[in-house]
This record gives structure tokens, C-alpha cells and sequence, in this order.
């Protein structure tokens, strides 16, 4: 029967021939070989195995990998759903269009708008291809669609205002000078 060797530890510091002490990391065993272990250095056919700072890293190079890998996705998924501003009346959007009946350039927002803005360069603008395109919101939509998901969309005109629901449609006459996206 083989005697074990005493427990070596693990050491941080060595001297180099000058007899100065560096940092280096010296890996030892920290128990005694055993037939059969998988982790050993001794035997036949054993590699060096795995010590704790080993599989400390091998977890933390998984969880920044996981990390990355789902913000990557999360990202990548938001950007899907709708791009602001992009002159497409996409899911998630509340939309203005130049023409009746959603027709024309349009003009796309995935928030509130306190004031249009009357001018150029300062005003929101339609987007969208078509008719209309270039032009300010302000006063100059003759349609509206709410397609959001879970918002009312207030639309205020000079006089007063309308509540849009979610996927309702509405020809507004030129008279938008601002909306409000409300949660359901």
C-alpha cells in the first residue's frame, strides 16, 4: 500500500534567482493522491486537475457569457418591435397621417408629444413616404391610428381633445397639436 504525501498548499509568491519575491501562481496539490481520482497528478493516465481558482473562473467566465448572451438578446428583441420616427406605422406606435384614411406621408411616435411645434426646423414632421412628407404635424394630420398595445392615446386639438383606443382608427380634420400616450 502507497503512503499519501502530506497536504502541500497553494502559493501566491516566489523568489527568483536574485531573491526577490514575485507573485506567481504555483498550483499544489491540496490532498492526498487516491486511486481513482479523477482530480489527481499521480497515476496513470491523470491529468492536472481542476482546483478551486480554476472552477471559480470556468463560473465566472459562464455567468459574464450568460450575461452578455441575454442582454444581446433583449436588445435585439426591443429593436424589433418598432423604431420610432422611422416613417412606419409599426406595432407599439401611435401614428398621424397627412392623408384621410391613413394615407399620405406619415408621421410615427412611441411616446407623448406635449406640442408638435408649428415650424421648421423645430416641429415634428411627416416621415413617411407619400403626400405630405417633409411637412409639420402640427395642424396638418387628417388621420390618426392608435396602434399601441395597452395605451389610450389622447390627441389634443385647439378646442378639445379625443381618447383613441387601442387599434382605433380616426380622421381628424387638421386640427392635432399634441397627444398623450395613457396606460390601460
Amino acid at each position: 500500500m502507497k503512503q499519501a504525501s502530506p497536504p502541500q498548499r497553494f502559493s501566491l509568491m516566489k523568489r527568483d534567482r536574485a531573491g526577490v519575491r514575485t507573485a506567481d501562481i504555483v498550483a499544489r496539490r491540496s490532498v492526498p493522491w487516491r486511486a481513482g481520482d479523477a482530480t489527481s497528478s499521480t497515476g496513470p493516465g491523470k491529468g492536472i486537475g481542476m482546483g478551486t481558482i480554476g472552477k471559480s473562473l470556468v463560473r465566472t467566465a459562464l455567468a459574464i457569457g450568460g450575461t452578455i448572451a441575454m442582454v444581446m438578446a433583449m436588445a435585439t428583441t426591443a429593436s424589433a418591435v418598432s423604431t420610432p420616427r422611422n416613417g412606419h406605422c409599426e406595432p407599439g406606435e401611435f401614428c398621424l397621417y397627412y392623408g384621410n384614411g391613413e394615407t399620405g406621408s406619415v408621421s410615427d411616435f412611441n411616446g407623448s408629444v406635449a406640442d408638435y411645434g408649428r415650424t421648421q426646423p423645430t416641429c415634428y414632421e411627416f416621415k413617411g413616404a407619400g403626400l405630405g412628407k417633409g411637412k409639420c404635424v402640427w395642424n396638418d394630420a387628417a388621420s390618426a391610428k392608435n396602434n399601441t398595445t395597452g395605451h389610450t392615446i389622447f390627441l389634443y386639438f385647439a378646442d378639445t381633445h379625443f381618447a383613441l383606443s387601442v387599434g382605433q382608427s380616426l380622421n381628424i380634420n387638421n386640427r392635432d397639436t399634441s397627444h398623450k400616450f395613457v396606460v390601460n
